[in-house]
């Protein structure tokens, strides 16, 4: 808590919400009980990698090769839809420009 304030507004905004008094002096212990399995199951529950939708800033041509110690390749993503400045008219006033570019 950095002020007085934000230790009155917190604890009025646990209270609103049904939350015991007793929440913050247990709160530490509940989160050191978490396990490496629970945290494991309830990411294999709900992180679907496959329902990921994936946003890459930057220079595609040398984001199709991997370097260095690197092993990424946008060409590993499936499908790739590749966005392209000039095909965002808002920026560019241009018309007539396709909305999307298809990495074949």
């Amino acid at each position: 808590f950095r002020s007085n304030f934000d230790i009155v507004s917190t604890y009025a905004w646990s209270e609103s919400m049904g939350r015991s008094p007793e929440h913050y002096a247990a709160y530490p212990a509940k989160i050191e009980a978490i396990t490496h399995d629970s945290v494991k199951r309830v990411a294999e529950k709900y992180l679907v990698p496959k329902e990921f939708t994936f946003v890459i800033v930057g220079d595609t041509t040398q984001l199709r090769k991997p370097t260095g110690s690197s092993t990424f390749s946008i060409d590993d993503l499936d499908p790739v839809r590749v966005i392209v400045p000039d095909a965002i008219p808002e920026l560019y006033e241009v018309k007539d420009m396709p909305d999307t570019v298809t990495v074949p």
